[in-house]
């Protein structure tokens, strides 16, 4: 009695699909000859056609179709990565160049004694900056998560850095009526030093943080500012309203 050769069985969801797409990708690639005998064993399910179809080059109509599909995938896929690359240099940029305002400020006070007067623009001498501005025309990233651009200029002074961030800094901020955990000045870190323009950028990647710098040295963005901070409000409790951390921004 003839018996039939018994047909491998369709793969199940798992390892065995993985292994399924190897072999399809084998048989049609054209790779070596184990590979194509492995596909074999595996595809035995499928219609002899597959078979005598893997036996034959591409055609016009497939490469075409399959460079439309890679097309369509590239439109949607690329905007995302380049986004996303976009946001982990501005993230990183961000974080250095607060690491550098906090060593500047340890720098300070190694060497001066700090006051209720003490000015974010006294750290700027222990910064390694390209220029800085207190009078110049250059716009920068207002408060985060609005439109709003500011002049590098009074009441702002401006830090350039050689990694291409603007530190902006109130010139007339101080620490106001004490020293303690609760007094903070607050600072700007606009990540790609120009003006991003509004609308639905607001939240963009060239968006500014906003930080506050602490007498004990600590830090933070406005999103995560100690309850009941004080600022150059001097003696005013202020209820910050500019509690918006871009997106893209993480401690992390």
């Amino acid at each position: 009695m003839h018996i039939p050769p018994r047909k491998a069985p369709i793969p199940e969801v798992g390892t065995d699909i993985l292994v399924w797409l190897a072999c399809t990708a084998a048989v049609y690639l054209k790779p070596s000859a184990w590979l194509q005998q492995k596909a074999q064993r595996h595809l035995g399910w499928l219609p002899a056609i597959c078979h005598r179809r893997a036996l034959a080059g591409f055609t016009l109509a497939e490469l075409l179709i399959c460079i439309a599909i890679l097309g369509v995938i590239a439109i949607f896929t690329i905007p995302k990565i380049m986004t996303a690359q976009q946001n982990a240099k501005s993230n990183a940029v961000t974080k250095e160049t607060v690491a550098m305002v906090s060593d500047a400020f340890q720098k300070y006070k190694m060497t001066n004694n700090l006051t209720l007067l003490t000015t974010l623009g006294a750290l700027t001498p222990y910064m390694n900056y390209v220029s800085a501005e207190t009078s110049g025309v250059t716009s920068f990233d207002g408060n985060p998560g609005s439109s709003v651009s500011a002049p590098c200029g009074w009441p702002f002074g401006c830090i350039h850095l050689q990694n291409g961030t603007t530190f902006v800094y109130p010139l007339m901020n101080h620490f106001c009526t004490s020293l303690t955990a609760n007094t903070a000045m607050y600072f700007f870190v606009d990540p790609d030093g120009v003006y991003s323009g509004s609308g639905t950028n607001a939240d963009g990647p060239g968006k500014s943080v906003m930080f506050w710098l602490y007498p004990n040295g600590k830090i933070r963005d406005s999103a995560n500012t100690d309850p009941n901070t004080e600022w150059s409000g001097c003696g005013v409790t202020v209820s910050i309203t500019v509690t918006n951390t871009p997106s893209w921004f993480s401690w992390n």
